[in-house]
């Protein structure tokens, strides 16, 4: 009996031990040995909708094979691509590329070649200039965009011109090609021999009344006449009218942009009226990023006999709280009638009231006052003026006499610092761009 009862309890051990070793050498989770690596997805729609049904993470390149496609309104949807600039789409990978992924959008582009073209644009579309557009037909244009219902795509030019546009704007806000932009981007536009007459008309300029968020490169105005009066009142206590945009908001930014104007000619009331008008041959108020760009303008502005308005006039920019660098103006400002019954109003040959940074600049012009900027509590840094004596000294600036000096490249480079690759200096000529 003793024997039997050894061997049973030798037969326990025998399957009860390995059991334990078993299960206590076994502390990992109870997960599969191979799961697979997950890569993130994430998705730029370019002010599309993503559909709740498309994935966060994926494994293999099978995962990504059947996505739902974005929507935007007015708007076609044509792919997915893995880069920014659209050159390779999703569909174009052959091997599962083992990487977290950001996916782009890329919506269809819509070409404008007839004036009846441009009247039509949908504010939410891409565009393209596909031929240069005579407007000189095209009685009762109606600015692309306003508060309520702004501008936010993309409008190439593709270095084409739109021509012979008159716009003319009475009683209503936002006064330009585009009336509003937001979050849009306008590029590679040239607009020649073009005007923009407003009546009691805020924010107007012959290419934007008002921008916000808004980039602008590589757009040429030129012959252009802004002209804008007020009759007996203003639509708003503050208004801002100027030859190129008038006014540019937040991040925005006008890059490699210049115009050439016959005239930027604004009018208030000649009765009793109300407001704050700034005024500038390139912009009436900037609170942005404005590099590389230069104005050819003669403005004047007259605040009008016995009103209350106030202006400020400026031959680049009448009021400045953002920042502009690399520039210049060239050409005249003058006004009359600017003090106003909020506050003094200001004339300048180049910004007249600066509350941001001004770098690198340079002007040929300053009022009889002497005055380059008139109001000043920003920061201005390297900024000369262009005149025929030495002895005519103008605050914040500093005088050079020999015009030459323009068309010097290495001068320009290292003392003005126009330091822009897009920059070139030819003999007898003011800096330009290519």
């Amino acid at each position: 009996m003793k024997n039997n009862r050894l061997r049973i309890l030798f037969v326990c051990l025998a399957v009860f031990v390995p059991c334990l070793i078993l299960v206590g050498c076994n502390n990992s989770p109870d997960l599969p040995q191979n799961a697979p690596e997950l890569y993130s997805v994430s998705y730029n729609l370019d002010g599309g909708v993503l559909s709740s049904e498309n994935p966060t993470e994926y494994s293999v390149l099978s995962d990504l094979s059947n996505l739902h496609n974005p929507s935007k309104y007015n708007n076609e949807f044509v792919g997915w691509y893995i880069d920014s600039e659209f050159k390779t789409e999703l569909n174009q990978l052959t091997q599962n590329p083992k990487r977290n992924l950001v996916l782009y959008a890329k919506w269809k582009w819509y070409d404008i070649s007839t004036p009846n073209d441009l009247q039509n644009m949908k504010l939410n579309c891409n565009y393209r200039l596909i031929n240069s557009l005579d407007m000189s037909s095209v009685s009762n244009f109606v600015p692309v965009g306003n508060f309520d219902n702004p501008y936010t795509g993309i409008f190439d030019g593709q270095d084409y011109e739109i021509k012979n546009l008159a716009i003319t704007k009475v009683n209503e806000d936002y006064a330009g090609i585009f009336g509003f932009m937001k979050n849009a981007e306008v590029k590679n536009l040239d607009i020649t021999s073009c005007s923009l007459l407003c009546s009691r008309v805020n924010y107007a300029g012959i290419l934007a009344g008002r921008v916000r968020n808004t980039k602008i490169e590589n757009v040429t105005a030129k012959e252009i006449t802004v002209n804008a009066s007020f009759g007996t009142s203003v639509l708003s206590e503050y208004v801002y009218i100027g030859g190129f945009v008038g006014e540019s908001e937040y991040d925005s930014q006008i890059y490699r942009c210049k115009i050439t104007a016959r005239d930027v000619n604004i009018v208030t009331s000649t009765k009793t009226s109300s407001g704050h008008l700034y005024i500038g041959g390139f912009i009436g108020n900037n609170q942005s990023l404005i590099k590389t760009c230069f104005a050819f303008v003669d403005v004047t502005a007259d605040g009008g006999q016995n009103s209350k308005n106030s202006v400020d006039a400026g031959g680049f920019c009448g009021y400045n709280y953002g920042t502009i660098e690399q520039f210049y103006f060239i050409g005249s400002c003058t006004a009359s009638n600017i003090s106003g019954g909020y506050s003094d109003g200001t004339t300048a040959g180049l910004v007249a009231n600066n509350q941001g940074v001004l770098n690198n600049f340079f002007t040929n012009r300053a009022t009889t006052l002497n005055h380059a900027i008139d109001q000043q509590s920003g920061v201005v840094n390297n900024g000369y003026l262009y005149a025929s004596s030495a002895s005519i000294k103008v605050d914040y600036l500093t005088t050079f006499t020999d015009i030459s000096l323009v068309d010097d490249e290495a001068y320009m480079k290292s003392t003005m610092k126009f330091t822009d690759s897009h920059w070139y200096f030819d003999e007898g000529c003011y800096p330009n761009f290519y």
